[in-house]
């Protein structure tokens, strides 16, 4: 490889290379869509999946992984972040249901191995590696390789840069700095969402700041661009609930799996009775977590209520398309207000300035397991996630309850249509979710790729 492919002259960029995970995600499909109006595009994907793009040139890996199997080696030895996300995330692993016996020895390995190697020197071992990426790398030749942060492996971005390519990290979302341990400072430029996550890049993962590139997230773009009139929603049960409760109902979006699933139906059902008592005809309408999608029974229980309705078409999993996406933005844009708990949809709210209630305690009915080591995985140490704290839980802001007298006074503020009290949270978490107001994601991105941001 040519060594000095790292002078190459800004303007003649023609051909990118993007590392995804998965191309059913819409904000991933939305960064393709983006790098194919300006570049030759390609993916490398790291499973199986059809591109719904003519244009796309998708390259799967996912049965060509030898080197990457040695990367999940290296990462035993990564001294992790010091962060709830990471040591309380590690432990609810270990006791997800899914879990093998042989993937639970590997936990094991994994949290007490000597951490010996920092990111930096293990993401430079894991460059020298030579595999099935070099062909790949010289057939395609691409300007840049921008690379997903935390989802991705990160072998194939490591080799790039080691062969001389241009690597730019997109750290997607607001999680990552804190969840992952090993984002390397090995990278041209990291694309992130705020000065916050620049500063915790440089704190957690010694990523220099002048190497750090503040964008708008490119996911939520729908809520700004994805035109609302472009579906036909005339049979869809989700829509007909909207048009019938607009600025009427209150919207939850359930945020974490099944490790605490059912103390999170416990908390709607609290909440659902202090409303109750405030306005017997106002409506809570619950969205499940996706990823609980062979689980839903118990989430459609809650209709026993009278105040709850539960959304019967929530695609499985990650898999979300324009349909999806915009029934998602509608039910924000006509909630009377979202009840938020550790998601982005309070973020994503503020873009409609629709009142947010962020929950920042638990009420003293749920039940929690008299193991343990098992509260690991129980929601009160959900809630402790750096992130959340770092973002949400404003403790200055009214909408951040503590408490059922505090969520009782909001709801009969909300009642009488008292909002005003409310806007200033909302207006901080739209700083947070759009740090350029009145330009596009797609522009930001273009631009920072370019060079020119």
């Amino acid at each position: 490889m040519d060594a000095g492919r790292e002078i190459h002259k800004i303007e003649m960029l023609k051909k990118v290379l993007f590392i995804s995970n998965n191309l059913n995600q819409w904000g991933q499909k939305k960064i393709v869509q983006i790098l194919c109006k300006k570049f030759d595009t390609y993916v490398l994907l790291g499973e199986y999946q059809e591109s719904a793009q003519n244009n796309v040139k998708v390259i799967n890996y996912s049965e060509k992984k030898n080197n990457t199997r040695i990367e999940t080696i290296l990462r035993l030895f990564i001294k992790p972040p010091q962060t709830s996300n990471y040591y309380f995330g590690k432990r609810r692993n270990y006791l997800s249901k899914k879990m093998n016996f042989k993937k639970k020895l590997f936990f094991l390995i994994e949290f007490y191995f000597p951490k010996l190697l920092s990111e930096h020197r293990a993401a430079k071992i894991l460059g020298s590696l030579k595999g099935i990426f070099d062909e790949i790398l010289n057939e395609i030749n691409p300007d840049i390789v921008l690379n997903l942060a935390f989802f991705t492996q990160q072998y194939p971005a490591a080799r790039a840069k080691k062969l001389g390519y241009i690597v730019y990290d997109l750290i997607y979302s607001w999680d990552n700095p804190y969840k992952d341990s090993f984002l390397p400072n090995i990278y041209d430029k990291y694309l992130v969402w705020n000065e916050e996550m620049k500063n915790d890049l440089n704190r957690l993962h010694k990523i220099e700041l002048n190497k750090q590139t503040t964008i708008n997230p490119v996911q939520f773009d729908y809520l700004e661009n994805l035109p609302e009139e472009c579906i036909n929603f005339t049979s869809n049960t989700t829509y007909k609930f909207i048009n019938e409760n607009k600025r009427e109902y209150y919207l939850y979006v359930f945020s974490v799996g099944l490790s605490a699933m059912f103390q999170e139906i416990e908390l709607v059902e609290h909440i659902a009775d202090i409303l109750y008592k405030v306005n017997p005809d106002a409506k809570i309408f619950a969205r499940p977590y996706p990823n609980c999608f062979n689980d839903m029974k118990y989430y459609y229980a809650l209709e026993e209520r009278p105040n709850i309705y539960v959304q019967k078409d929530v695609p499985p999993g990650m898999i979300q398309n324009n349909d999806t996406i915009v029934l998602k933005k509608l039910l924000l844009k006509y909630a009377k207000a979202v009840i938020n708990l550790g998601t982005t949809m309070g973020l994503e709210a503020s873009f409609f300035s629709t009142p947010i209630i962020q929950i920042r305690y638990l009420p003293s009915s749920i039940k929690y397991s008299d193991n343990k080591l098992e509260r690991y995985a129980d929601l009160d140490y959900q809630m402790k996630n750096d992130h959340l704290k770092k973002y949400l839980y404003k403790e200055e802001y009214i909408n951040v309850v503590k408490n059922e007298m505090e969520l009782q006074n909001i709801f009969i503020d909300l009642t009488n249509d008292n909002f005003n009290k409310y806007t200033s949270y909302t207006r901080y978490l739209k700083k947070i979710a759009n740090p350029f107001p009145g330009k596009s994601s797609s522009d930001l991105l273009i631009e920072a790729i370019e060079g020119h941001r």
